[in-house]
């Protein structure tokens, strides 16, 4: 949380230390990254981790080289492919 100089909360909206991170070293999200490609990253995040490790994870190319993002023809059936991040690698996997 941001803090303005009388030492109360900020009311001004967060800016992130680096517009292409998913999320800054402070924990709060960035918006880098749009609702579709939000909504990927997230249906792909392993059980192992939560959702802030798994969005610390992917902010760094390395591990979006690591870790393609399985996409099904269900999940472009209902979203708009156009708008998926060009930073992240996809992999169009069968149905389950």
């Amino acid at each position: 949380m941001a803090w303005s100089q009388n030492g109360e909360p900020s009311t001004t909206h967060h800016q992130p230390c680096d517009p292409l991170c998913a999320l800054c070293l402070c924990g709060e999200p960035s918006s880098s990254l749009n609702p579709t490609t939000l909504a990927v990253v997230l249906a792909n995040k392993p059980e192992r981790f939560t959702q802030e490790e798994w969005l610390q994870m992917m902010e760094k190319p390395v591990s979006r080289s690591l870790h393609p993002l399985r996409v099904t023809q269900a999940m472009l059936d209902t979203l708009d492919a156009r708008q998926l991040d060009l930073r992240f690698q996809y992999q169009m996997v069968p149905e389950h």
